[in-house]
């Protein structure tokens, strides 16, 4: 990826902004949903990128993102921001009332109806619900497994003994390899995963 097209200041050209975070602690898949979600909407209008964190900007800046995407700095610290808002954060965060301040439309991502926030359209994809939505009157609520973002189908490989094992990124990993100690009398070869290392 062309490096020099992921830091420009002018967000003039950009049409869909993305705020994500990731890192050591809070794990990287929701940055990876959101590398996804963009390569799609590429097609379709600019998007750029407001990495909440350095380990986030890192990651996104040494991924192959499409070219067409621009990494910006915080978007605490920007002028302007898109017409249209993408944030996918694990925890509630206050990017909602600079979102607002800055008159864009939002759509927020969720897991489990956590991290929920008072955007315009909620996304949640879920197969199960830990915590109902608040009934908002003005938000459109998309909720279940038939809204989850995903990779392309994955071809299946000749069944083998060899496991993955993984919780996720972040702190939870160190369960991938608890289990795989539980498990061993099986038999079986595991691999475990930790923050997609």
């Amino acid at each position: 990826m062309d490096k020099s097209h992921k830091s420009r200041d002018s967000n003039s050209e950009i049409r869909i902004g993305i705020i994500v975070d990731a890192g050591p602690t809070v794990g990287y898949g929701r940055v990876l949903r959101c590398l996804r979600l963009a390569n799609a909407l590429t097609r379709h209008a600019a998007v750029g990128f407001y990495p909440l964190s350095e380990h986030c900007r890192e990651f996104l800046t040494s991924a192959e993102t499409n070219s067409t995407c621009e990494v910006h700095g915080s978007p605490f610290e920007t002028e302007s921001l898109p017409p249209l808002v993408i944030t996918d954060l694990r925890e509630a965060h206050g990017i909602t009332a600079t979102i607002r301040r800055h008159l864009a439309r939002h759509i927020s991502i969720h897991d489990l109806g956590l991290a929920q926030c008072g955007s315009d359209v909620a996304i949640d994809g879920s197969i199960t619900r830990l915590f109902p939505y608040a009934a908002v009157k003005d938000r459109a609520l998309y909720a279940g497994p038939q809204y989850m973002i995903t990779r392309e189908p994955v071809t299946r490989a000749t069944p083998t003994d060899t496991v993955l094992i993984t919780f996720g990124g972040g702190s939870r990993w160190c369960y991938a390899q608890r289990l795989a100690v539980e498990m061993d009398w099986l038999g079986l070869k595991f691999v475990i995963t930790g923050w997609f290392a």
